[in-house]
């Protein structure tokens, strides 16, 4: 039964046949053939569906040129026509066909020239693409990009403006803030519940006047406008105070200081640099659990100084680690968590560190921690 089931499943071999001819005529191209200066010796009928002559027509002494646009004329005759010749052959060319009816069909072509053993041409044979769904696709492919960019630059534009507009009220508004905290610690009229709420808005006031720096900041950078005011930097004197500094703002962390040299002189912009050594250690001192230690470690070689800060915190998942200098990335394990951020801090990072002419890089391994190491090519001296 299972015999003859196959054999009534066998299909009529005489199906499987290809017709040479048939394919030819019906194939999903256009095919031509011409005579070296153009003239139609053969063409197949999806030529013919495509642009509505009919065969006699074109096989009656029309030349191929004689259905391009005037501008499609002139780029045959002056390019196409002259490299046919030098090569022998031809791809993806572009040319617009005037059909019968007028209409305009955008094509792709790609011709073989046949020659004779004295290497005269004989015949020209051409393959035709209609390139309509094509052209269609490069113009949707063209606008979207083209709106994608004008909404990048509404949205550097907005980020610049509001940047600047929120600046001016917060620094006032820090101003006053403390400025009453001073008074309150002077005059004793506020009750410490009091004192607390007015901490509590410093301190939120702080963290936006940090966040609107920051995007500020981006803003330069993406226009081209963040400008360095260089001169000699003891980067070890830098780091030692910010790391004091740190401590003193968060006295219940440990964070350790290890040096090798006592002074590396680069040139740079010292407040660039502080903004580049204060986010790497309070990254480290969020992403790591209060009771582990953060370790900021100086050296340097005969030619760069270089600054490492390490934790023991969450690492960084292997898949995140080359977006991670990217603006508004944040990694997955991050993202799950409860800690606040929005990718601003690492992008300013690595541009500002550039710009110094030092490079920035990133070894963690998730669960276990994170070291970031940051090079500086020492100042030569004069």
């Amino acid at each position: 039964m299972a015999e003859d089931a196959a054999t009534t499943l066998k299909p009529d071999e005489t199906l499987l046949e290809e017709n040479l001819e048939d394919l030819y005529e019906n194939a999903p191209c256009g095919y031509v053939s011409t005579l070296p200066d153009g003239t139609f010796a053969k063409v197949n009928r999806t030529f013919l569906n495509w642009t509505g002559y009919q065969r006699e027509e074109l096989l009656s002494g029309k030349r191929f040129q004689e259905l391009l646009t005037i501008g499609a004329k002139i780029y045959y005759e002056t390019h196409y026509a002259p490299l046919l010749r030098m090569q022998g052959s031809i791809k993806e060319i572009a040319f617009e066909l005037r059909c019968r009816d007028g209409h305009q069909l955008p094509i792709l072509v790609n011709s073989v020239q046949k020659c004779d053993a004295a290497g005269t041409p004989l015949l020209i044979r051409t393959t035709i693409f209609n390139s309509s769904d094509r052209r269609g696709y490069e113009r949707e492919l063209q606008l979207a990009r083209k709106k994608a960019e004008q909404a990048l630059e509404l949205r550097d534009l907005f980020l610049s403006l509001a940047s600047h507009e929120l600046k001016t009220p917060l620094t006032v508004l820090l101003g006053n803030v403390q400025l009453l905290q001073r008074r309150v610690a002077n005059e004793h009229i506020l009750a410490s519940r009091d004192q607390r709420t007015l901490q509590l808005i410093a301190d939120q006031t702080k963290r936006l006047t940090k966040l609107v720096s920051s995007l500020l900041d981006i803003s330069r950078i993406e226009t081209g406008q963040l400008s360095l005011e260089r001169m000699p930097v003891d980067v070890c004197t830098l780091v030692r105070r910010i790391t004091d500094e740190a401590r003193s703002t968060d006295g219940q962390r440990v964070i350790a200081l290890e040096e090798t040299t006592q002074s590396a002189i680069i040139e740079g912009d010292a407040l660039r640099l502080e903004q580049v050594f204060q986010n790497l250690i309070q990254n480290a001192l969020k992403y790591s659990a209060p009771d582990t230690p953060v370790v900021v470690a100086i050296r340097e070689d005969h030619t760069h100084v270089y600054i490492q800060v390490h934790d023991r915190g969450l690492g960084i998942p292997e898949a995140a680690l080359p977006q991670l200098f990217e603006r508004f990335y944040r990694a997955t394990n991050v993202e799950q968590g409860s800690i606040s951020g929005m990718g601003i801090g690492l992008y300013v990072v690595k541009e500002i560190t550039e710009l110094h002419g030092g490079q920035v890089q990133v070894d963690s391994v998730e669960g276990q921690g994170t070291t970031f190491t940051v090079r500086f090519p020492l100042a030569q001296p004069h």
